[in-house]
């Protein structure tokens, strides 16, 4: 059976030997050498049988089963004629089974003779039957595939370079009897170590059990099957692909629980079959969440990121951090971590993520604006710049219907709150920042939360805004950025923090604010005709 692993065809469809078994594995389990790697765990290469959709073999299963009648003619039919003799062969081969001793393989000859089609005459020549080992090693079923033998008619090669895999038509008027044709030619697989992308949604598309493997072997963890259909029917490994000797040595050093620097490519599983070790959900009491990386052993860094209504507390660079969630905002956010490993030399970055749903999350939700003839829908944060005057807010708390909005300091020259306090609608005659708190009793008790919007009609906009390092100003059209003659920054006391005056336009050029503290600034930009007043909101 090892010869069909150490015979293997790549994707051209050339034949190549697998070295690592034929060379080393095989002669290991076979001749049980005093010297080298030592066999405490056997890889037999047979196949469940799952692997083609036909089922899974059960441990001693028959495999294949043959009778046939050699006789001295041909003969259309299954019985010889009147006076006819030949020898009759029966065999049969079983799956290795799961304990024990068990017939592994058995074929017996003999010699009949048909008088006149009553009187029959047998003479037995060999009868055989060979047992599985008693005390046989531990074994893996290979991952692999199988076909049965009537499935190899019309087939160029069939599924492999198996021996009697020809037309099985051609076989039953050659011996003249019957061929119970079950699973039985093992076809090795693709795996997962020699896949050239380590995208996970392509590999689940390329490879059946690529990220989430049917079985959890020992060697299944790192195979995969490659699917193909025919006659609408799914089977798999249709060639023998990619079963290499570093994947073959790969999954020795595996069992043998070798030191394993072969895995480098195996990281194609670490962010789809691993987790962040850590609670899926805050519940209401708001505690201090705990986060652990997956891989904590030879790593260079850890570099932790969390999405919205989480606040790392501490243990950035390390493999554990604390997590306090934020008693207002989204329902669901993330916690990720990118782990940086070497090996063999190589850099390799795993990343590892878990979403996390905030029960504790508050007030949250949308605005929608229009700008240029369209509607646009931003989230609802902290701080809002919106390039536009009229502004409806579509605000959530969860176990409540009703929201109370109040302004803080002077209120915009119109707005109102309807629909029980959810949707909020500002309408402002002037540019400006105006924030409002919003509060209300939900499933986790009182919520409330103070937001800033800040509203401009102007043709400029800042991006991004808020920031935390720099700025930009764009346009909806090139030649309003042609004609500006200078940008200022104020402070809320009206003293100028940067003032860039531009002779030939603006050009893009970026403004550092990094060294300005978080608050809410005025910018002012001259189009040679007017000054249009903006908002930027700085935060870190």
């Amino acid at each position: 059976m090892i010869n069909f692993l150490v015979r293997s065809t790549d994707n051209n469809g050339t034949v190549a030997f697998n070295n690592f078994i034929q060379n080393v594995y095989q002669p290991m389990v076979t001749n049980f050498p005093s010297t080298g790697p030592q066999p405490t765990y056997r890889f037999v290469a047979v196949s469940q049988g799952a692997e083609c959709g036909q089922g899974v073999l059960p441990s001693g299963a028959q495999m294949a089963g043959v009778g046939a009648t050699i006789v001295w003619r041909f003969t259309v039919n299954d019985r010889p004629l009147p006076g006819n003799r030949g020898f009759f062969f029966t065999g049969s081969i079983n799956a290795l089974p799961s304990s024990a001793a068990q017939r592994i393989c058995y074929f017996k000859l003999e010699y009949r003779i048909r008088l006149f089609n009553i009187i029959n005459i047998s003479v037995p020549i060999i009868d055989k039957s060979i047992n599985s080992p008693v005390s046989i090693l531990p074994y893996d079923s290979g991952a692999g595939g199988t076909e049965s033998w009537n499935r190899q008619q019309d087939l160029a090669i069939g599924v492999g370079y198996f021996g009697l895999g020809k037309n099985y038509a051609t076989i039953r008027v050659m011996f003249n009897g019957y061929i119970q044709y079950d699973e039985w030619c093992f076809v090795p697989t693709a795996s997962a170590l020699d896949a050239t992308t380590f995208n996970s949604s392509t590999l689940n598309t390329t490879f059946v059990g690529a990220v989430t493997p049917r079985t959890l072997t020992r060697s299944e963890k790192f195979i995969t099957q490659e699917p193909f259909t025919e006659s609408t029917v799914a089977k798999f490994n249709r060639r023998h692909t990619f079963f290499t000797a570093r994947n073959s040595q790969f999954m020795f050093n595996e069992m043998q629980g070798i030191s394993n620097t072969l895995n480098c490519s195996s990281i194609c599983t670490n962010n789809t079959l691993v987790e962040l070790n850590g609670p899926a959900t805050t519940g209401c009491s708001q505690n201090l969440l705990t986060y652990t990386s997956p891989i904590t052993t030879n790593v260079n860094s850890y570099t932790w990121s969390v999405g919205n209504s989480l606040t790392i507390v501490s243990g950035q660079g390390t493999s554990t951090i604390m997590v306090r969630p934020e008693p207002n905002g989204v329902t669901s956010s993330r916690v990720s971590v990118n782990v940086a490993t070497t090996c063999n030399g190589t850099n390799i970055i795993n990343s590892f993520s878990k979403n996390v749903t905030i029960e504790s999350g508050g007030i949250n939700g949308t605005i929608q604006y229009t700008q240029n003839n369209s509607t646009q829908t931003v989230p609802l944060n902290t701080y809002n710049s919106i390039p536009a005057l009229n502004i409806t807010v579509s605000a959530s708390l969860p176990g409540t219907n009703t929201l109370t909005w109040t302004p803080v300091g002077t209120p915009p020259s119109f707005y109102q709150a309807t629909n029980g306090g959810q949707t909020f609608t500002i309408q402002s005659s002037v540019a400006g920042c105006f924030s409002f708190k919003v509060r209300g009793t939900g499933t986790c008790g009182l919520r409330e939360r103070t937001i800033t919007f800040c509203l401009s009609n102007s043709s400029f906009r800042l991006s991004p805004n808020p920031t935390s390092e720099s700025f930009v100003v764009l346009a909806d059209e090139e030649i309003s950025l042609q004609s500006i003659k200078e940008i200022r920054v104020l402070d809320r006391n009206g003293i100028v923090l940067l003032n860039r005056i531009l002779t030939q336009g603006y050009n893009g050029e970026s403004f550092d604010v990094s060294n300005i503290r978080p608050d809410i600034y005025t910018v002012m930009i001259n189009d040679g005709a007017l000054w249009n007043v903006l908002q930027l909101i700085i935060q870190r």
